[in-house]
């Protein structure tokens, strides 16, 4: 197949958060297992182009909209999997710091930004005359893709026949914006009413697409039933419970080469499920690192997050003197909402040797945060997918969930009577639940020692690859191709 994905961000070339990790780890993979891949992408000012080797495709290409023609410069870079990386240069609009918006917010022309990258997509493939078989757009930055395909570009040879997939990473971010994007765009007036983009007199992105793509996906099974209730749906269950036969839970692969505690770099030891003392000389190096007390028997718990309300890190606040107490050390990264940002900050001087915090980020002390702690502290309201929990368990270390999204589907509940399960769950918001859940965790690694260690070796020996995901993606692209002929011929 010839398949697009068109996305805001990927790693390696940007990323803010798991949309690109899902767009970067899952285009390689669709290209070995022998499709055709174009991986397109905004050419960001953080994007060192030289250093990937990027070389220019298109010097010039004039990309229609609704206002006129704009004009852009197009690179590309063949990477090692096969994957034809696009890059769309506009300096007007993403010459600029950050992805979405510098440290004050939001850029307020990001409907129109991203509107403009979108008609890019599709002009690049004509005229590089590319007839792709579906299109997969990511999040709300690319969601008006399939809106244009089928009202302004239904009978282009290049795209007529042209299935599109959207897939949802977090439902609560949707791309509300003025109307007028809509005529930047080139939509027709007829797309702003409420079963399509409309939305209390605003355009949603992220609505139009659910309403116009031929199948939809989200990161997790459970995520998919989540987003068709009341609480889960953030205003959009309604058009998404019409969609509902057309709507995938899929889950997020791993990449296993940067993921993998008998290889990791960024550890003082490396280690396996069938020999773990490389995670002890972790532990005790993130302790001296962290400025923790020197204590092995002490339950560490890790924290890797964004500081956001949909993390629960609230709830950890309130119960972190609980933890303490029980004699529990915490070591937290992550940066996110000021106030958060400052409890944590602050907690290591109101308990010194017993929990340590970097507000920021640091990719080498999130691995060792990973294979250092005993347990890993993920209390998130919602949770689309998650990929610390999953990094967890391949590094022995048992997770403590709330049981949302893809906590629910990559964390089994231990179960002592059975001795089967993978980690620790709990299911109200509250700081009583997460502490029932924890103080659990805690009487079992510490009184039934043998019990913990078959947890942890029961989740070193599970895998999420990109290969199985890779192969669901392509089912639903076949699908969504047979859908679209469906519609151009209904």
């Amino acid at each position: 197949m010839k398949i697009v994905l068109a996305a805001a961000e990927a790693v390696p070339y940007a990323k803010v958060g798991g949309l690109g990790d899902v767009a970067g780890g899952l285009a390689p993979h669709l290209a070995s297992a022998g499709h055709e891949v174009w991986l397109v992408l905004p050419k960001y000012e953080a994007i060192d182009y030289l250093h990937h080797g990027f070389v220019p495709r298109l010097e010039q290409m004039g990309v229609p909209t609704g206002w006129g023609v704009e004009w852009c410069k197009v690179h590309e870079r063949i990477d090692r999997s096969g994957v034809r990386v696009m890059l769309v240069e506009n300096h007007h609009y993403f010459s600029r710091p950050g992805l979405y918006g510098d440290a004050s917010g939001g850029y307020p022309d990001n409907g129109f930004r991203f509107a403009f990258f979108s008609n890019a997509v599709l002009q690049l493939c004509r005229d590089l005359h590319v007839a792709p078989d579906v299109v997969h757009v990511h999040d709300w930055p690319t969601a008006l893709i399939p809106a244009l395909l089928k009202y302004r570009f239904a009978d282009d040879p290049i795209w007529r026949d042209c299935g599109s997939v959207l897939t949802i990473h977090n439902l609560a971010y949707q791309g509300t914006f003025e109307a007028s994007t809509l005529s930047y765009a080139g939509l027709p007036t007829r797309a702003m009413v409420p079963d399509v983009f409309e939305d209390n007199g605003a355009a949603n992105f992220l609505k139009g697409a659910i309403a116009q793509a031929d199948l939809l996906s989200t990161v997790s099974p459970t995520y998919a039933r989540e987003i068709l209730g009341h609480v889960g749906g953030c205003g959009l269950h309604i058009y998404l419970q019409r969609r509902a036969s057309d709507l995938h839970g899929i889950l997020n692969g791993v990449d296993d080469e940067l993921w993998n505690p008998a290889t990791d770099p960024h550890l003082p030891a490396t280690y396996s499920a069938a020999d773990l003392t490389g995670k002890a000389l972790c532990k005790r190096a993130l302790q001296e690192e962290l400025g923790l007390d020197p204590d092995p028997g002490a339950p560490l718990f890790g924290i890797v997050s964004r500081m956001v309300e949909q993390k629960g890190l609230d709830l950890v606040c309130a119960a972190l003197d609980t933890l303490v107490r029980h004699g529990a050390q915490v070591a937290v990264l992550g940066t996110g909402e000021p106030e958060l940002e400052a409890y944590f900050g602050q907690a290591p001087a109101w308990y010194p040797g017993r929990v340590a915090s970097y507000v920021g980020f640091s990719n080498r002390l999130a691995h060792r945060i990973e294979a250092g702690s005993d347990l890993f502290l993920m209390p998130s309201r919602f949770e689309p997918c998650g990929l610390n929990q999953i990094y967890s368990l391949r590094y022995g270390t048992p997770p403590v969930v709330r049981a949302t999204g893809g906590l629910e589907d990559t964390v089994e509940l231990y179960r002592p009577e059975t001795e089967s399960g993978t980690g620790f769950k709990f299911w109200d918001i509250t700081v009583g639940a997460l502490l029932g859940a924890s103080l659990h965790a805690i009487d079992v690694y510490r009184r039934r020692p043998a019990s913990f260690e078959g947890i942890v070796r029961r989740g070193m020996a599970l895998r999420f690859t990109w290969e199985d995901a890779a192969q669901r993606y392509v089912q639903l692209y076949e699908w969504a191709r047979e859908k679209r002929a469906t519609w151009r011929y209904s």
